[in-house]
């Protein structure tokens, strides 16, 4: 009637996975503590995953909808089939060393190690959640055609199946000469701005005006 499953990784061994969920993906190097139970009409995955030099890919719906047509939503809806298998995943997913949080084309962040966040979907009810704090110590956000590098970051995680809009607070800086030839650092910031509605403020050292 049904097969289930243990997988552990040992001696701080790692495999390779690429596991592709609604909204994020995971995908490098992970250490993995894993019950699966396979039924004919249920498949459920619980446990942890420690990753380790692996990127971590979200897309939200609002983001989408910034790079891609209604019509590009509409074709993808219509080539969707029902299926009688239903999957209930619960997961903790944990920051190891060199993890990636992405959120193409807007923001790359190195995750602080030991970061969590915390997974569940149910396909059967379409229930949807992801909940975590990551703080950020690196990486860079692309804004104006421009690499900012990031100085410091934050994501928090609140989501559900009727909202995937997490809220960002950065600080980053790039250096730009002016029409002096004098380098100047331009930074980009925002606190607790919704992603779909990023729009953070720029300011400079030394000082210029907003026109400059």
């Amino acid at each position: 009637d049904s097969v289930d499953l243990t997988l552990d990784t040992i001696n701080n061994k790692y495999v390779s996975l690429d596991m592709g969920f609604p909204y994020v993906n995971v995908n490098g190097a992970m250490g993995i503590d894993l019950d699966l139970s396979f039924s004919s009409d249920l498949i459920k995955v619980s446990g942890s995953i420690l990753g380790d030099n692996s990127d971590v890919s979200f897309v939200t719906s609002s983001l989408q909808a910034s790079l891609f047509s209604d019509e590009y939503f509409e074709v993808n809806k219509s080539e969707k089939k029902e299926s009688s298998m239903n999957a209930l995943v619960d997961l903790d997913i944990i920051a190891g060393q060199r993890v990636q949080i992405l959120f193409n084309p807007l923001l790359r962040g190195v995750v602080v190690p030991d970061t969590r966040l915390k997974f569940y979907m149910d396909t059967k009810t379409g229930d949807f959640s992801l909940k975590g704090d990551v703080s950020l110590r690196g990486g860079e956000i692309v804004w104006l055609n421009r690499n900012f590098y990031m100085k410091e970051g934050r994501i928090l995680f609140n989501e559900t199946q009727d909202n995937m809009d997490p809220r960002l607070t950065v600080r980053a800086e790039t250096r730009e000469r002016d029409n002096s030839g004098n380098q100047v650092t331009i930074i980009l910031s925002s606190t607790n701005q919704l992603l779909s509605a990023f729009n953070p403020i720029l300011s400079a050292s030394p000082a210029k005006s907003e026109r400059e």
